[in-house]
């Protein structure tokens, strides 16, 4: 296990493996209790989804759920029977508030199933049944009735959040100062969180700061307060939230703004027209650009070098930056728009709702 994990740490530097699968899914308490000295979590292999909270040593007996699929597999239709199944078990651990992981091995093109299934392969997938399956994924996630990461990023995420905690530093009506934490290594456990957190009910938008991180958010009433929903990362530095004038930008657009921002659009959701604000620090050359949810690039509405300043530019869902007609627009869904200015990248989700 230590080797395995050193070997793999060597050849992907930009983040640690944490997590482990173990052979032929065989493991015991032994084996969990050395996987834990160098891994978060590992996996096995059972019917049944993970629980929404996990302690101690069951992070090390992860559930993967293996579809086993039924001979014989003469189309791709034949194996349509498992992906109705495999969607309904994930349908039901959502409903109970569990989380599932599938289990993957071989994956070919159908023609080439029998063939691996002649060889010996172990349930191997087609790339048509994975496709469907992926299709189902992209189309709940795209609506936020699901969450698709890995494992690594789960359990950072899980074990962060049972691990919780904040502390009100200061408070006024126009600056809060919050400490987040969780009393886990800063080196692993860095993911951010999703937090409500209560504004006075006169700041409609509020600008969050930690650390390098700037964003814009919108309040809104949740029972009878006034919150606003941002991402925080434990021991990531004081959380700094005020009130915000979005007309500031407007007013300001010449005068040299200190940070690299990319403001959320407003209106959101929109049809068929939004507008995107942002400002850098510096002249250099910037990039903004929107790109539908499997990542491919739709839009480029700045490809140029800009002044130090902010900005605001519209995004026309029902035409293209050249003026074109797209021909009834692009489709309701959610859309990503990613700003790139020098070593700075940041990101945002708008919806378009016809």
């Amino acid at each position: 296990m230590y080797h395995a994990r050193r070997m793999i740490n060597e050849r992907v530097t930009d983040q640690k493996c944490i997590t482990f699968a173990y052979p032929y899914a065989v493991h015991n308490g032994l084996v969990d209790s050395i996987a834990s000295i160098y891994y978060e979590s590992a996996r096995a292999i059972s019917d049944f989804p993970n629980p929404p909270e996990i302690n101690g040593e069951d992070w090390y007996n992860l559930s993967a759920y293996q579809v086993e699929f039924s001979m014989p597999r003469n189309s791709p239709d034949d194996d349509l029977d498992e992906l109705f199944d495999f969607i309904d078990w994930i349908n039901n651990s959502i409903t109970n508030g569990e989380w599932g992981i599938h289990l993957a091995h071989e994956v070919v093109p159908f023609s080439e199933l029998n063939t691996l299934i002649g060889e010996g392969a172990y349930e191997p997938i087609s790339n048509e049944w994975l496709t469907s399956f992926c299709t189902w994924l992209e189309t709940k996630s795209s609506n936020y009735e699901i969450w698709v990461e890995t494992i690594a990023t789960t359990t950072k995420y899980v074990k962060e959040r049972e691990n919780f905690y904040y502390n009100i530093i200061s408070q006024s009506n126009e600056v809060i100062e919050i400490e987040v934490g969780d009393n886990l290594n800063n080196e692993i456990y860095n993911y951010p969180l999703t937090a409500y957190m209560t504004v006075p009910p006169d700041w409609d938008y509020v600008l969050l700061e930690q650390g390098s991180r700037t964003d814009v958010l919108e309040s809104f009433i949740m029972d009878t307060s006034t919150v606003v929903m941002g991402e925080v990362i434990p021991d990531g530095g004081i959380v700094t939230i005020s009130k915000f004038d979005p007309s500031y930008i407007a007013e300001n657009e010449f005068e040299q703004p200190d940070d690299f921002i990319l403001f959320q659009n407003y209106p959101n959701p929109f049809n068929p027209t939004t507008s995107i604000q942002y400002s850098v620090s510096s002249r250099q050359f910037v990039s903004l650009k929107v790109y539908d949810v499997l990542g491919n690039v739709i839009e480029s509405l700045v490809n140029e070098e800009k002044s130090a300043g902010s900005y605001t530019i519209q995004f026309n869902s029902e035409e293209l930056s050249s003026g074109i007609s797209t021909k009834g627009g692009y489709a309701s869904g959610v859309y990503i728009y990613i700003l790139q200015s020098g070593n700075n990248i940041a990101s945002k989700k708008m919806i378009l709702l016809k």
